[in-house]
């Protein structure tokens, strides 16, 4: 399944914020977007594959370690992991005990810390066919920062006094960090759960929290710092828990503040950015060429004459946007990897 409707690398707003050869004032959206749909299509045909954000189920085989490199990347997300066994429902192993390392491909499997203290460690069993279903590519980002709840708890150990404050939390993920969810929190304990809500692509959700001075609430939500994490758990399935009691941040941690843009998105690679544009403006000046329309005659035989559309690159003083373009694509083409 594509995740990025309609099919291109880049979008109208983003090509005509970049350097452009000519006028797009004659070119409406829906005619930009068919322009750089038709040069992503020409990137992936020269790649010899779609490097644009697709969700797929693939059947992988366990090699009996505890990790299994799905031959891909960047992986944006792993959505369930199932054990096939045939005549019944397959098993399927609880995401959070796997850590996806986007940018290499791989899983790893984690076991419970008290099982590792005895030697004993979680394995993806030899020749075990396991269908993951995963998202990989670019120009989606399936990121967001969570929904989620706050209650008070019976008063522990806690340095946080009684009163209103402002919460925020973000999602953290292999590539950055989203901006934060906001919520005003009252307690009268000085200690509170929150209960975040599952996110595609977490592994982290992060706390953090200032008091409401005067009911000030945007100078609380632009001073708060962080003071708690939440490893995420299995997507849809049990909402991940942290509790606060404490405006200093986790042991180990150095003080952190709001995050002010997000950054949870693996970046489209530069070089294939520049090639989409390579291509847009080629296919526009190919369009937008007088020299290379008109009347041709040939003679193979009898004497006929046809109507030339275009030529294409033929030698007119056309710019060399496609052979720029295909050197800046070589390093990611098929052809060059293997």
């Amino acid at each position: 399944m594509l995740l990025v409707n309609p099919p291109s690398y880049i979008t109208p707003s983003d090509f005509q914020s970049m350097p452009i050869d000519f006028d797009l004032s004659s070119y409406n959206t829906t005619q930009i977007q068919d322009i750089l749909t038709r040069a992503s299509g020409a990137v992936n045909a020269y790649l010899r594959r779609s490097l644009l954000a697709t969700e797929r189920t693939v059947r992988f085989y366990g090699a009996g370690s505890n990790s299994l490199a799905l031959d891909e990347r960047p992986i944006l997300y792993v959505k369930k992991i199932q054990f096939v066994q045939p005549g019944a429902s397959g098993y399927i192993l609880p995401v959070q005990y796997v850590l996806v390392d986007g940018l290499k491909g791989e899983l790893v499997l984690y076991s419970p810390l008290e099982l590792q203290g005895v030697g004993e460690f979680a394995v993806f069993p030899r020749g075990l066919p396991l269908d993951i279903t995963y998202g990989v590519g670019y120009g989606y980002n399936p990121t967001t920062p969570p929904a989620f709840t706050t209650v008070d708890l019976p008063t522990v150990i806690a340095t946080l006094a009684a009163g209103q404050y402002a919460v925020g939390v973000t999602t953290k993920t292999m590539w950055g960090e989203t901006l934060p969810t906001w919520s005003t929190v009252t307690t009268a304990t000085g200690t509170f759960q929150v209960t975040a809500g599952s996110v595609l692509g977490a592994y982290l959700y992060r706390v953090f929290v200032a008091p409401i001075v005067a009911g000030n609430v945007a100078a609380a939500q632009a001073a708060a710092t962080l003071v708690a994490e939440i490893p995420a758990v299995t997507f849809g399935g049990v909402p991940s828990v942290g509790i606060v009691s404490s405006l200093t941040p986790p042991f180990g941690y150095f003080p952190e503040a709001v995050p002010t843009s997000d950054s949870s998105q693996i970046a489209l690679p530069q070089e294939i950015r520049e090639a989409v544009r390579l291509l847009a403006m080629q296919i526009i000046f190919e369009q937008n060429n007088l020299s290379n329309r008109g009347i041709m005659r040939t003679e193979s035989g009898r004497k006929s004459i046809t109507w030339r559309s275009t030529e294409g690159n033929s030698g007119r003083g056309i710019p060399l946007y496609a052979e720029q373009a295909m050197a800046l694509l070589a390093p990611h083409s098929l052809q060059e990897i293997f």
